[in-house]
């Protein structure tokens, strides 16, 4: 065997040309492998991060009835008595932070404009929210309102849109939870930008308390968010909290995990899947290329491989052989792709892909620039991928070439 993987090494040579085609559809294929799956990898962090923080947390909490309405942000029903209940879930080891939310659709008013089309309004505690919201990580100018003052914590190009500076007072009104009408006047004590252009011009952010004035819901709110020590063990949470809070106030909780919420989820589950059809596709277009290569070898190399035979090297050595050298141009061709991968996800991550305005009028949880998220496993894994399906792709060469008859090949000559 030994002599014949130096036999398989020497002949990778034998036509240079033909062999760095071949590599080189290797490499282009496995390159493209490496930068998609941290492309991939990057993105879906990214929505799935924007998603909890906004969104879902790691873990949902809302009264019965709510979960089919959420997208018309009704105040009805609610949990009551909400402190006090994010105070008892934190005494449970497995959660970390337990925070009420009010969301709500809200006008505002400024002396020069009026907006016609309502707001997302998100009513929060901001001394709970620094492991979700993160306010002082998206805090563009100004400062976080404090908490139970009449402040506004504006999206950053809401806040240009309203033409209004830091300081400035807006007026707001609202539908309250007894579907009453009610306003505040509220000062803007800063603005903020999450990158994400739907959210951050139409989307504004206020103390509970002061919520629970403009909303008449005191010590209510629409859900609470959970979070524990690793998304993924956001399904644990489900049973926890439910035997532990089965009722709150003759109130059946609904426990959702961030897994079980809105498309987002199943939509990336689906873009997965398409990204594993295009991985393979890759792949197949540079297997076929080794195989018309490899076939072509062997089919230049008759008269050699007759003699092999002839001096009885048997079948599956010449399969070994044929085998071994699409290996090797696949070792040589996935370590060169693998390297260029790998370049360009590590470059990509660090400066990112500008998008600019791109995703402006997407409804999506996607900011302006993507960031790649690159793994050395996946160097590996696409080194590894690139030699198998070069030794795959030249079963077939090797099996033609297993099947000439030693005495046609040598009369050939």
């Amino acid at each position: 065997m030994f002599s014949l993987w130096q036999i398989a090494t020497r002949n990778i040579g034998r036509n240079r040309r033909r062999t760095l085609l071949t590599a080189s559809a290797v490499a282009f294929a496995v390159a493209i492998l490496v930068f998609i799956m941290s492309y991939f990898r990057g993105v879906t962090a990214d929505v799935f991060n924007t998603v909890i923080q906004l969104q879902t947390g790691h873990c949902r909490i809302t009264a019965p009835g709510l979960l089919e309405r959420e997208i018309l942000h009704p105040l009805t029903p609610s949990i009551p008595n909400v402190t006090m209940l994010c105070d008892s879930l934190e005494t449970l080891p497995e959660i970390e932070v337990a925070t009420p939310r009010i969301n709500f659709w809200g006008f505002i008013e400024t002396g020069d404009i009026s907006r016609v089309e309502p707001n997302a309004g998100i009513a929060v505690d901001f001394t709970r929210e620094d492991a979700i919201l993160h306010p002082k990580e998206i805090l563009v100018q100004g400062r976080i309102p404090e908490q139970g003052s009449l402040e506004i914590f504006l999206g950053e190009r809401l806040r240009q849109e309203l033409k209004v500076d830091i300081g400035d007072t807006l007026w707001i009104w609202t539908s309250t939870s007894r579907r009453g009408l009610y306003a505040l006047d509220l000062v803007v004590s800063g603005s903020f930008q999450t990158g994400i252009n739907p959210v951050d011009e139409r989307t504004f952010v206020i103390p509970i308390k002061t919520a629970w004035e403009l909303l008449d819901m005191e010590g209510s709110a629409t859900e609470v968010l959970l979070m524990t020590d690793d998304l993924w063990n956001a399904e644990t949470l489900r049973p926890i909290v439910q035997t532990r809070f089965s009722t709150w106030h003759n109130i059946t909780l609904t426990v959702t995990p961030w897994t079980d919420q809105g498309g987002i989820v199943q939509a990336l589950r689906q873009v997965s899947s398409f990204i594993i059809i295009i991985i393979v596709i890759f792949m197949i277009i540079a297997a076929s290329t080794i195989t018309n290569t490899m076939l072509m070898a062997v089919l230049e190399r008759n008269k050699e491989i007759g003699m092999m035979k002839a001096l009885g090297v048997h079948n599956r050595s010449i399969v070994f052989l044929v085998v071994t050298e699409a290996i090797v141009i696949g070792l040589l061709g996935g370590a060169a792709g693998g390297i260029l991968g790998t370049g360009v996800s590590i470059w990509t991550e660090a400066v990112g892909i500008q998008l600019g305005d791109a995703m402006a009028d997407i409804d999506m949880p996607i900011g302006q620039a993507l960031f790649p998220d690159f793994r050395w496993s996946y160097l590996a894994i696409g080194w590894v991928l690139g030699m198998f399906f070069s030794g795959l792709a030249a079963l077939y060469p090797a099996w033609k070439a297993s099947q000439f008859p030693a005495a046609v090949t040598m009369r050939a000559t």
